[in-house]
């Protein structure tokens, strides 16, 4: 498919290639004012600036294609306090993150495979499995070999620092406030 993420205005062949249309079709639309754009200067070649399309496409009860969405940043949080759970939630929330929160590693296994994350925050002391046991899965998984992983250890654990511990990229004490986990997320997805 057409790369348009970075791009604010688009080409007729982009926006053909994003609807599945011709395009002589995109310029039809142009033509007929239907779909907003400027022309070049020159050649009078046609720009869509991409809010407009996607007010078209909105208009038009279309779909908007992937490559227009929004890119989510996705957090899941495996967390066997819910308390704590849900204050990381608003926390990651507050900074645009978009956190799924489960409270089992099983959960969290699932989770990771249905919602791509952009980072991980792991409850070490997860019933069932085990949060250590969990990362030891996460890391030998392919596709979740690279995802950033802040682990939460208990008070008795070692002692907050930047990974090596069970293979977790940051570690932080479980009584670190919700704002501190979050910033912590924060660093490692930015």
């Amino acid at each position: 498919m057409v790369d348009v993420r970075d791009k604010r205005h688009l080409t007729t062949g982009d926006v053909a290639a994003l609807c599945g249309v011709s395009f002589r079709t995109v310029t039809r639309w142009i033509q007929r004012g239907a779909l907003k754009a400027f022309k070049l200067p020159g050649r009078g070649d046609h720009r869509i600036p991409r809010a407009d399309l996607l007010q078209f496409l909105h208009d038009q009860a279309m779909p908007i294609p992937s490559e227009l969405r929004p890119e989510e940043r996705r957090v899941v949080v495996a967390d066997r306090d819910g308390r704590r759970a849900e204050a990381v939630r608003r926390a990651l929330e507050a900074r645009g993150l978009v956190p799924l929160i489960v409270d089992s590693a099983f959960h969290a296994g699932i989770a990771a495979a249905a919602f791509p994350p952009a980072a991980l925050v792991v409850d070490l002391g997860l019933p069932g499995l085990g949060g250590e046991s969990a990362l030891t899965v996460f890391r030998g998984e392919a596709s979740l070999s690279a995802v950033p992983v802040l682990a939460l250890v208990e008070n008795g654990g070692r002692a907050p620092s930047r990974g090596g511990h069970v293979g977790a990229d940051i570690v932080l004490r479980s009584d670190a406030g919700a704002d501190e986990v979050a910033a912590a997320v924060a660093t490692v997805v930015s």
